[in-house]
């Protein structure tokens, strides 16, 4: 996607969040290296997208893929709050470690219903 194709979609009510810059594994990653795929993927999203609310998605989201290094850099980079990708439904919800679960187009609305509350 190029960013007239990404403004398009924020125009249209998408939320347009972080992923880092190269689609790092932020657990592996060097620390300072690690602090700059956050800041920049930050600033570039904020600058070219005219918002000032920016969310984190780890890359690849599996527990083993981020640790508490990665999310003490993210919310020191100023992310409002982070998703993973392991699984689970948020109970309650830790802003820097909200779970996701996959949904796609072949679900039903029961389907999607019944995901939405773990079954």
């Amino acid at each position: 996607m190029n960013w007239k194709q990404v403004k398009e979609m924020h125009d249209n009510g998408m939320h347009i969040g972080s992923h880092t810059c190269d689609h790092i594994d932020c657990a592996k990653t060097d620390k300072n290296e690690l602090v700059n795929q956050l800041t920049l993927s930050k600033k570039v999203i904020e600058k070219e997208l005219n918002q000032g609310f920016t969310t984190l998605a780890y890359p690849f989201g599996g527990k083993e893929n981020f640790n508490e290094i990665a999310k003490k850099e993210a919310i020191n980079a100023g992310y409002n709050c982070i998703l993973s990708a392991y699984g689970g439904i948020n109970d309650s919800v830790e802003k820097y470690d909200i779970k996701r679960v996959g949904i796609d187009w072949t679900y039903s609305e029961l389907a999607f219903q019944a995901r939405l509350y773990g079954w």
